[in-house]
């Protein structure tokens, strides 16, 4: 069985989707027959501490890492 890859819904051959991946940017996913079992992203150069443009207007009113108060938690796991 040939392995085909789904990218936008279309079927194509593993040559043509990588070329496609590099210029678009989008990952791919990897089916065999038509179930998918693996999923390739694109390789990204970049400073790792730079922003993930992902994250662009995510906003943190407070500290992130700061312990909850016992009031935000459900009674039975105070």
């Amino acid at each position: 069985m040939d392995v085909m890859i789904e990218m936008n819904n279309e079927k194509i051959g593993l040559a043509d989707c990588i070329d496609r991946m590099q210029k678009t940017g989008e990952p791919l996913t990897i089916l065999r027959g038509n179930k998918p079992v693996a999923r390739l992203i694109p390789h990204k150069e970049g400073d790792p501490l730079m922003m993930d443009p992902m994250l662009k207007g995510a906003l943190y009113l407070s500290d992130p890492t700061a312990p909850l108060p016992d009031s935000d938690w459900p009674e039975e796991l105070r």
